[in-house]
């Protein structure tokens, strides 16, 4: 009997001391998922803090963008005939003067491919630090019918178009002719750095048929 009474008494503080345990868990569940729900809104201010922050440096970069500086300078759009540009790029720097413009359907015994020849005169002065060619300063120059297009490439011909002088040194100018082979437009575009916006500005120089002689 005693043995019975022992059990049976023994049984029930079990029950007690689990019931007890468990209240206890229930409260501490509770207390985290409080402390938890107030960790989550302090960080999720910093988080919206954090990104009101990034949206509005987003913001500073862009209209930096559009502002149209940057390292290589401001872009010359709107030049023209007798107007001199200054082309920052990569690897020099230079002035460029356009003389004169000519166009013609028929240079010495040369016919043009399209409708006729525009020729060029162009004065160029170095503003690098290095010695340069006019090839090396005149590489990626086209005449467009459009800004920004592709337009067509300068080449030389004998009698009319001849090489340039040799090398300039810094602060040396020399003046020659580039020949383009083009169609009729309403207007031209003689385009430098066009298609290298990372490692160059842009100068253009605008002419009509009427502008030229």
């Amino acid at each position: 009997m005693k043995r019975i009474l022992i059990i049976l008494i023994t049984g029930l503080l079990l029950s007690v001391t689990a019931c007890g345990g468990n209240d206890g868990g229930k409260n501490k569940t509770a207390d985290n998922k409080k402390e938890n729900e107030n960790t989550t809104e302090e960080n999720g201010d910093e988080v919206t803090e954090g990104n009101k922050q990034n949206a509005e440096q987003d913001n500073e970069d862009v209209n930096d963008n559009e502002s149209g500086d940057s390292e290589w300078g401001e872009d010359q759009l709107d030049l023209g005939i007798g107007d001199t540009g200054i082309v920052n790029n990569n690897f020099t720097s230079y002035e460029v003067t356009v003389n004169s413009v000519e166009f013609s359907e028929k240079l010495g015994e040369e016919y043009p491919q399209g409708d006729k020849f525009a020729l060029i005169e162009l004065t160029l002065k170095n503003l690098g630090e290095d010695s340069y060619t006019a090839e090396d300063i005149l590489g990626s120059v086209t005449l467009a019918d459009e800004p920004g297009s592709s337009g067509m490439s300068w080449f030389y011909v004998e009698g009319v178009a001849e090489e340039w002088p040799g090398e300039m040194g810094t602060n040396e100018s020399q003046t020659g002719y580039i020949l383009f082979d083009i169609y009729n437009s309403d207007q031209y575009f003689l385009q430098f750095g066009t298609f290298l916006d990372a490692v160059s500005n842009k100068v253009h120089f605008l002419f009509t048929d009427e502008d030229a002689k």
